[in-house]
């Protein structure tokens, strides 16, 4: 099955890898692997952007990390 867009519906849509991020220790962050996400080329450009920037590093999640506060 090929994944599309959920917004646009597009299906060439690029993977791009997503780091996986839990708190190991304390408030100490870790990064226990990452998972593969495709991106819609449209609608993700700013996430496909940061992505590029920070080559080879994988994608931060979107949304609030684990930290003690809920917060980046």
């Amino acid at each position: 099955m090929t994944p599309t867009c959920p917004t646009c519906g597009r299906s060439d849509l690029r993977p791009v890898p997503v780091a996986i991020i839990d708190k190991s220790r304390g408030t100490q962050l870790s990064m226990h692997g990452t998972r593969t996400e495709f991106l819609c080329r449209d609608c993700d450009a700013d996430d496909i952007a940061r992505w590029l920037k920070h080559l080879p590093n994988p994608l931060l999640p979107k949304g609030d990390l684990p930290t003690a506060d809920g917060h980046i």
